[in-house]
């Protein structure tokens, strides 16, 4: 079993992230203009007595967005022996930062495409989007 544990403050739009053998979340930042996987150290849960997880920690400012998914999204078929994959999946979700959409619309976006491109039938493995957006800048909060 995978996870991975966010805590995020939405005070200061501090996020801390810590690994346990899941997906690397893909932080979008505005002023870059593309996204990046978030890669850090840690074991699936109960493979080790011990754990080794790395936490990181980065703010989220004005516009950036932080995509939280399981594997059934980019290794859900879309051909023979063909995948939506890592690719794939990572240009589209810039493309949709990248003209401003809403979390919302960003997940229901990704659903379409995932559904427009995949083999028809039932999906082989869970599929989970969670989009956490900064919408606001720091100190303008209501």
């Amino acid at each position: 079993m995978t996870m991975v544990l966010t805590r995020f403050d939405p005070r200061n739009g501090s996020m801390q992230l810590e690994n346990a053998g899941h997906n690397y979340p893909l932080l979008y930042r505005k002023a870059d203009r593309k996204s990046t996987f978030q890669e850090m150290i840690g074991n699936p849960l109960g493979v080790r007595k011990k754990a080794s997880r790395e936490t990181i920690q980065f703010s989220l400012e004005e516009g950036d967005v932080v995509l939280f998914f399981t594997n059934g999204f980019v290794e859900c078929p879309i051909g023979v022996e063909e995948y939506f994959g890592d690719e794939a999946f990572q240009a589209l979700f810039d493309r949709f930062c990248h003209e401003g959409r809403s979390p919302q619309t960003i997940a229901d976006e990704l659903m379409k495409e995932l559904h427009r491109r995949r083999i028809p039938g039932p999906l082989v493995d869970d599929v989970t989007l969670v989009v956490i957006k900064r919408e606001t800048p720091l100190g303008e909060r209501s």
